[in-house]
């Protein structure tokens, strides 16, 4: 038992998806955790209990809003007689915990570029990109939990490998053909013209999120976890950007997902091509994804997308998590500036 601090980045709802499924494992093995979190993480965490914790965003603002973090990250860690801390994505926590010689893990799907064999062929400037944002995210943590939504192999040690556990559906899982409208999740706002590419096709589309504009023929939603994982187990088809969480959920639901990214978005370039590789999606470049859905749709109807069984491959987060907890607090501790 020990006293965790959890920080979660909140660009995006991937992170604070991971965070929601493996914190009550965490805490029904005795550990107390804190959990500082903010932006879009806080539309899955329950806010109450939860330390604000501004996320990093893209540009010359993140130095900013790291030089205001580091300091508020060094005096919670003191304060609350921190133990070990978890960091997903966060990185004014992993330089506090460098700082405090804390046992720290770092977790997320970023770790998967830095500390495992990833498949040949991939965009290489995007590669060397995303490698450098993970060291930069998790330096100095000994341990790493790289979270995937395809199988992989780690090649450094102190990493474990895991999936995202799987969603947990509001009802019973729907038997039978999918009937429901397609589902379209664009962070940020993204891919309006692909929505109106779909709109003018006749699809059915219900976009969960932000939007920039209304979009005729296209039901707007705001971001609800159960009434999205609902849409999603009844959904044929997902229009989304390439999150690695979402790619899994559609991975594990046995859905196509037209995996869409911005170009200087090199993770999500990464995501999609890996998932276009492994024959689960179609990899679509914004803002050109709308010339991409016609091929999309006929793919679609010839049965030509491939499943692929990830709860066999790799063990869920909420196993590999608390093994690489033990593992950290066990190890031995430098005594604290």
């Amino acid at each position: 038992m020990a006293e965790i601090a959890y920080f979660v980045h909140g660009r995006g709802r991937g992170h604070a998806s991971r965070a929601a499924t493996v914190l009550p494992r965490l805490r029904g093995l005795g550990h107390r955790v804190t959990v500082f979190a903010g932006g879009d993480a806080l539309d899955l965490l329950d806010p109450a209990g939860i330390i604000p914790a501004d996320p990093l965003p893209p540009g010359l603002g993140a130095m900013r809003v790291f030089a205001r973090r580091l300091p508020e990250a060094l005096h919670q860690l003191r304060e609350r007689q921190i133990q070990l801390v978890l960091s997903d994505g966060d990185a004014p926590s992993v330089h506090a915990a460098r700082r405090l010689h804390l046992p720290l893990i770092s977790l997320g799907h970023d770790q998967v570029f830095l500390r495992c064999a990833v498949p040949p062929g991939l965009p290489r400037r995007a590669l060397w990109s995303e490698r450098a944002v993970g060291w930069a995210t998790s330096r100095g943590a000994r341990f790493a939990v790289a979270v995937h939504f395809l199988p992989i192999t780690p090649r450094q040690p102190g990493t474990w490998v895991a999936r995202p556990d799987p969603p947990q559906l509001p009802g019973p899982t729907p038997q039978g053909p999918p009937t429901g409208p397609w589902v379209a999740y664009l962070r940020d706002g993204e891919g309006e013209d692909l929505l109106e590419e779909a709109a003018r096709q006749g699809l059915a589309v219900r976009c969960f999120g932000r939007l920039r504009r209304p979009i005729p023929g296209v039901e707007a939603r705001p971001f609800d976890r159960p009434e999205f994982l609902t849409a999603l187990a009844r959904a044929p088809a997902v229009l989304a950007t390439a999150g690695s969480n979402l790619l899994a959920e559609c991975i594990f639901l046995r859905i196509p997902i037209l995996a869409v990214y911005a170009p200087g978005d090199h993770e999500q370039r990464l995501n999609a091509h890996m998932a276009q590789e492994a024959g689960v999606a179609l990899a679509a470049a914004l803002p050109r994804a709308a010339a991409q859905l016609p091929a999309f749709c006929r793919r679609l109807a010839a049965g030509g997308f491939c499943s692929v069984d990830l709860a066999a491959a790799l063990p869920p987060l909420s196993q590999a998590l608390p093994e690489a907890i033990d593992a950290a607090l066990n190890q031995p501790r430098s005594p604290p500036r």
